[in-house]
């Protein structure tokens, strides 16, 4: 199972489930779960929600999606502000833990998500964002299914604040420290293909592809396919994804994404966040996707064909 985040109103993803943050009885509140019934069809929906009754907190129940584009919407319920915050962290993961198993079990491929907690004035906007994309990954092993974390308001979205100023010299949006990071020009000629390079480093780092494919946050076919052939093209986030799952170094990386047919601009922002992580060490997939989901709106993600 991958995970996106995605800067969109969560009812306009083209998905087979959306999930709603829902409250434990059979009503609906202002704001993105009243957009979501008036949305579906307000009348359908409060009738099917009153025909499932109280839903405990961090469990979950689908019904039908009626007029959105999605076939199913899964309800799970948040905890209100009288519990303590170890348990409201345990109650959210459950929500997550059983949204996700009942749209597998519905057969969902992919699935629209709201970050939990993310306008919680208890909870910091960065503690909710880690919370959903660890909770996801605890549950993907195994799992064919893309997860679209919605994001309707980038202001949303917070960094740690040592990242964000190092990040906002690196891209030119405040005083630099004049610091640079020069740009290797001088790759050695490879005989080698893509795929065989990405095996070679497998064996002598002693991983498996499937921690390799987890780390990355790839499709596992996609190594299917390129042990099948070597030579199979992959696009650039698939490739500088693979170098995160790898850890290489910045050398290492330039050389491997090049046999792929790609290189790190110096001018583009979203290679200058990949490049200044990878040379800092910072293989934390998550944060990385944060970091340029923060300042490109897109994020690394491995093909799923």
């Amino acid at each position: 199972m991958s995970y996106k985040l995605v800067h969109k109103n969560i009812l306009s993803i083209n998905a087979d489930a959306i999930i709603n943050a829902a409250n434990t009885k059979p009503v609906c509140t202002p704001g993105p779960e009243m957009d979501l019934y008036y949305e579906a069809g307000f009348e359908d929906m409060l009738r099917e929600r009153i025909a499932i009754g109280e839903i405990p907190y961090g469990e979950a129940r689908a019904t039908d999606a009626f007029e959105l584009r999605a076939k199913h919407i899964i309800h799970t319920a948040i905890p209100g502000s009288d519990i303590s915050e170890k348990e409201l962290i345990a109650t959210v993961r459950a929500c997550y833990k059983n949204s996700l198993t009942l749209a597998d079990e519905l057969g969902c491929k992919k699935v629209a998500m709201p970050i939990l907690l993310l306008n919680n004035y208890r909870f910091p906007e960065n503690k909710a964002i880690d919370l959903a994309i660890s909770s996801i990954r605890e549950f993907s092993s195994g799992k064919d299914m893309m997860v679209y974390l919605a994001v309707s308001e980038l202001e949303e979205f917070v960094l740690p604040e040592e990242l964000i100023t190092r990040l906002d010299e690196l891209l030119g949006l405040c005083e630099t420290t004049g610091e640079s990071i020069p740009i290797d020009e001088v790759i050695s000629e490879e005989s080698e293909s893509f795929g065989e390079r990405f095996f070679r480093y497998v064996d002598e780092k002693g991983l498996t592809d499937a921690e390799v494919y987890h780390k990355a946050n790839v499709n596992r076919k996609l190594i299917s396919k390129l042990r099948i052939n070597p030579d199979k093209n992959v696009d650039k986030k698939t490739a500088l994804a693979l170098a995160v799952g790898l850890e290489l170094d910045i050398d290492q990386t330039e050389e491997f994404i090049k046999l792929a047919g790609y290189a790190l601009s110096p001018r583009i922002r979203f290679d200058k966040i990949v490049r200044y992580f990878i040379e800092n060490g910072n293989y934390n997939l998550m944060e990385l996707n944060e970091a340029l989901f923060k300042y490109t709106e897109k994020v690394l993600v491995g093909a799923d064909k």
